[in-house]
Order: structure tokens, then sequence, then C-alpha cells
């Protein structure tokens, strides 16, 4: 795991502890005091929005550095076993993406 990993792991953590508490003393004040059900689901909508959008960025810088480290393996060496595994797993990934679209 890169530095860049690392510290988006750590960004997304602070900003889920601050969003879990907001969300506790939101909780508290509304549902305990005024009874508003609206107000915990647009709390809810936000907090998902903010979950995706983190994990959406994970996922890309991850398969960004493991496609950089594999290319850079391939340069370095000229090896075939390395193009082979790109290509294959592009293939493969692409196909799964395509099914998941169908469905």
């Amino acid at each position: 795991m890169g530095r860049g990993s690392l510290a988006a792991f750590l960004v997304s953590s602070y900003f889920c502890d601050c969003y879990c508490l907001f969300s506790l003393k939101l909780f508290c004040n509304i549902v305990v005091v005024g009874g508003g059900v609206t107000a915990l689901m647009v709390i809810g909508m936000i907090g998902a929005f903010m979950f995706i959008l983190i994990q959406l960025v994970l996922l890309v810088d991850f398969a960004h550095a493991w496609n950089e480290r594999w290319l850079g393996n391939y340069e370095e060496s000229q090896s075939r076993v390395w193009f082979t595994g790109i290509m294959f797993y592009a293939f493969v990934l692409l196909l799964l993406f395509k099914q998941l679209t169908l469905v």
C-alpha cells in the first residue's frame, strides 16, 4: 500500500469519525426533542454519498497503483508474463464490468 492510500485512509477515517459524531448529536437533538425523521433520512443519504465517494477514490487509487507496478515490472524485464498478466486481468475486468452493467 502506497503513501497515497494510507493518507486517503486516514482522511476518510477522520471524516467518518466527524460524520458519526455530528450525526449522533443531530440524532439526539432532532429525534429525541423534535421527532424529525426526514432530517435523519437526509443525513443518511449524505453519509452514504460520502462513503461511496471515498470508496471510489480508494478503488481508483488501488487500480492505478496496481497498473503502475505491473507496467513498471514489464518495462524493466520485458517479460511476456507481465504483459500477459496485464492483458488477462484487463480483459477479465472488462468482461466483469460488461456483465454487471447488463444486469
